[in-house]
């Protein structure tokens, strides 16, 4: 598996620059790490109840603020993060995630 190439194939579009995490993360957590346009320093992770039974967990992935990883918890199955996310079969994953919200420049402790 290679998370990066998973990443541009998956985010490419949303993805504005490499803008490195302002701490290090555990490399479980670096290696998925990306930078959007709306979303700021993300994670792409799979919810949990889209993970199991999945043929393909690259195509469920979803960017999730880091804090926000960080504070729900996770686990790493298969080498990919996966979270106990709210999934709407029409919205797709849903959550306040605003809190959480972290943009090049506003990175503090």
């Amino acid at each position: 598996m290679n998370p990066e190439a998973i990443l541009d194939r998956c985010f490419g579009s949303i993805v504005t620059y490499s803008y490195p995490y302002w701490r290090d993360l555990p490399e479980e957590l670096a290696r998925w790490h990306l930078h959007t346009v709306d979303g700021g320093h993300c994670l792409a992770v799979a919810a949990r109840s889209k993970f199991e039974g999945s043929d393909d967990p690259s195509e469920i992935l979803v960017p999730i603020p880091v804090r926000s990883v960080e504070r729900i918890g996770y686990e790493i199955r298969n080498g990919y993060i996966v979270c106990d996310l709210e999934y709407h079969p029409e919205l797709g994953v849903v959550g306040d995630f605003g809190q959480d919200l972290e943009f090049y420049g506003n990175q503090t402790e």
